[in-house]
């Protein structure tokens, strides 16, 4: 969180929380099915949904290293 904090200097604009929550949205639901993943340990679910989030993970510190969704 520190690295986050130093890169970061500037706050996100309106189109960067837009941008923002298209992904958060998509881990939000990647986090149900991994809940019902794990009680039934099916591995043909938790993983791909582990996966998933990882890359949407990603995909959010591209977002928030874009200058362009910064004030």
């Amino acid at each position: 969180m520190i690295k986050l904090k130093k890169l970061l200097n500037e706050d996100i604009n309106s189109s960067g929380y837009s941008q923002l929550r298209k992904p958060i949205q998509g881990i939000a639901v990647a986090l149900k099915d991994l809940l019902k993943g794990l009680q039934s340990q099916n591995d043909d679910v938790v993983i791909p949904e582990i996966e998933y989030i990882h890359e949407k993970a990603g995909e959010l510190m591209g977002i928030l290293k874009n200058k362009k969704y910064r004030i």
